[in-house]
């Protein structure tokens, strides 16, 4: 018996994937009136998306957890003015109890600010 991993779509589903691409010219953009970007962290970070890349065992997991904690608490970071806000920090190799010591490292109160996902769940092996 052959396994089908691939299933028709209905057309509902086909209808959301066809939809036009919206683009958008350079002289459209350059006319157009749009805020100043908002910085998290003054001249350091910007409000958005950031992923850290670097050589292994260099610290941007601790890094990176610390910055979304210094921000979570509207701390500043390196004298730098934070804005204090919500942030998810992704830990897609790291395990629960991995992140929960790191988190006890810093702080005794993490805020409810910051929020984890880390690549699985805690096991009897974590306890």
């Amino acid at each position: 018996m052959q396994t089908r991993f691939f299933r028709r779509m209905n057309s509902n589903e086909r209808r959301y994937q066809m939809q036009k691409l919206e683009t958008l010219t350079g002289a459209a953009l350059m006319s157009m009136p749009l805020p100043p970007t908002r910085m998290i962290v003054e001249n350091l970070v910007p409000q958005g998306l950031h992923i850290l890349g670097g050589a292994p065992k260099i610290g941007k997991s601790w890094l990176t957890l610390w910055l979304c904690l210094r921000i979570a608490q509207g701390e500043s970071v390196w004298n730098l003015p934070t804005e204090k806000g919500n942030t998810i920090y992704l830990c897609l190799e790291d395990s629960f109890a991995r992140v929960q010591n790191r988190l006890l490292d810093f702080t005794e109160d993490a805020s409810d600010r910051i929020t984890s996902r880390p690549c699985r769940k805690p096991s009897r092996a974590d306890w």
